[in-house]
C-alpha cells in the first residue's frame, strides 16, 4: 500500500507516482530497512538505485578504454586481514 505520493519529472513528462516504504534484501543477504521507494514504470530494468543505497556501500567507475562500473555493499574491508562477515554484492557493467 502507498504512504504517500509524488511528483517526477521524466524525459516523458511529469507524472505523480506512488511511494512505498520497503525493506531491501540484496543478492548477499544484506538488508537495508524503511527504504522508500517509487512506483515508476521502468521498462529497461527491474529498479534504479539512488545515491541513498550507493552512499552505503563502495561505488568504483573506471575507463581503460571500456567504461566498468562496480559496486559492493556493504563496503569492503579495508584492512585486508579483518574480512567483513558478509560478503558484499557485485554487480557489474561493462558499458563498452
Amino acid at each position: 500500500m502507498p504512504v504517500q505520493t509524488a511528483f517526477f519529472t521524466t524525459a516523458n513528462g511529469r507524472c505523480e507516482m506512488p511511494l512505498y516504504m520497503v525493506d531491501m534484501i540484496l543478492p548477499n543477504g544484506y538488508e537495508i530497512k524503511d527504504v522508500m521507494v517509487s512506483g515508476l514504470n521502468l521498462s529497461i530494468c527491474g529498479s534504479l538505485v539512488g545515491m541513498d543505497i550507493i552512499t552505503r556501500g563502495d561505488f568504483h567507475l573506471t575507463n581503460n578504454g571500456n567504461t566498468v562500473f562496480k559496486f559492493a555493499i556493504p563496503p569492503e574491508a579495508k584492512d585486508a586481514t579483518k574480512p567483513s562477515s558478509i560478503q558484499p554484492s557485485f554487480t557489474s557493467f561493462d558499458a563498452g
